[in-house]
């Protein structure tokens, strides 16, 4: 299986898709800023105890951490409602298929609206 990005750049992506720092993180494995610096850079290998704290935190699955999968959660958790019309997975396969500028517009709306309520 091909892996589409290396732990590294997932550990970021992670982290700054919720606006974290890295000392957030550090802090809550319990270690320095530095070591987890070294984490995200690839120049150090993660424990595995601290990937499955951050699989739980950041609520993905290790698999989506260690670059297996392109699936931040198990097929199941898609086929609940998202509304009473149609389900989480429906609603991000629309999402998946809009083209980059469309999905960047997508996410800030829907982060303004979740500020806005």
């Amino acid at each position: 299986m091909k892996k589409t990005k290396e732990l590294h750049e997932i550990l970021y992506d992670l982290r700054t898709a919720k606006g974290l720092k890295q000392i957030h993180i550090a802090n809550l494995l319990g270690i320095r800023q530095q070591t987890y610096s070294t984490y995200e850079k690839g120049t150090s290998e993660i424990p595995s105890r601290f990937l499955v704290q951050l699989a739980q935190y950041y609520n993905v699955h290790t698999d989506y951490i260690l670059g297996n999968t392109s699936a931040l959660s198990s097929t199941m958790e898609l086929n609940i409602p998202f509304t009473p019309e149609y389900t989480v997975g429906e609603f991000l396969a629309i999402c998946m298929s809009l083209d980059e500028k469309s999905k960047h517009e997508l996410y800030d709306y829907a982060k303004y609206l979740s500020q806005k309520s």
